[in-house]
């Protein structure tokens, strides 16, 4: 992937390049979901959820203009890792290859990898990401098949969710329950670099976790309501 763009904002150390969260690719997908949410509120699941593309495509023709990050000087590439939650706040930079050259990362000074970045005629740039998971949260996706959920004020949200398919790579977990009379399936889901708590199949998320989106699994914590959907108290987690 071309990825000059990601690139206009990070914080550097010696060990790497790592990007922030305001980065201008991050800062760009922030203000395009937000126009998303006015547009369809805080509680519908977003028709464009699975179509990345066309995602961008609406912002591109919908956004107003922004005088610090125009949206059309934003990389189209990175916008897409950025949406789709491929690259995250907190992803370190491994590896980048440039025409011919590799470099690794942590093998070389900030200085120098920043002359790289900033000169064009070393573009197209290959970068290679390597996720930071700092999040104390040890347990893998791939062994964890049940998460039981506890005290949500929505008495539906509460019970125990089976894995079930994956979505853009992080996997989700379903339970059936009772709502609004009716029998609906609840489903703890990775939506735009948010976990959350909902009802896709009836445009409802009842909580989300907005803090740490980027891990592997929801978190156990610091759950919130979302919209008018769900009720106080948000719950926990327990897997």
């Amino acid at each position: 992937m071309t990825l000059r763009n990601v690139f206009s904002s990070t914080s550097l150390t010696q060990k790497g390049v790592v990007l922030v969260s305001n980065s201008d690719v991050f800062k760009m997908k922030d203000k395009l979901l937000l126009e998303r949410r006015k547009l369809l509120g805080d509680s519908s699941i977003d028709p464009l959820l699975d179509d990345i593309d066309k995602l961008v495509e609406w912002g591109e023709d919908n956004m107003p203009p922004f005088r610090t990050i125009p949206f059309n000087t934003i990389n189209r590439e990175s916008m897409k890792l950025a949406l789709s939650g491929t690259i995250n706040p907190g992803d370190t930079v491994e590896k980048l290859q440039y025409k011919t050259k590799t470099l690794c990362c942590h093998n070389k000074g900030v200085l120098e990898l920043v002359a790289i970045l900033k000169n064009p005629q070393n573009y197209p740039v290959n970068i290679t990401f390597k996720r930071d998971n700092g999040d104390n949260n040890t347990d893998s996706m791939t062994n964890i098949n049940e998460i039981e959920v506890q005290g949500a004020g929505t008495p539906g949200a509460n019970g125990t969710y089976k894995r079930d398919i994956d979505r853009r790579g992080y996997p989700s977990f379903v339970k059936r329950g009772r709502w609004q009379g009716g029998n609906e399936k609840f489903i703890i889901y990775r939506d735009y670099g948010h976990w959350k708590i909902g009802l896709p199949s009836i445009g409802k998320n009842l909580y989300v976790e907005w803090a740490r989106g980027n891990t592997e699994l929801p978190p156990k914590t610091n759950w919130e309501v979302c919209g008018l959907s769900g009720e106080e108290p948000a719950p926990t987690l327990q897997y």
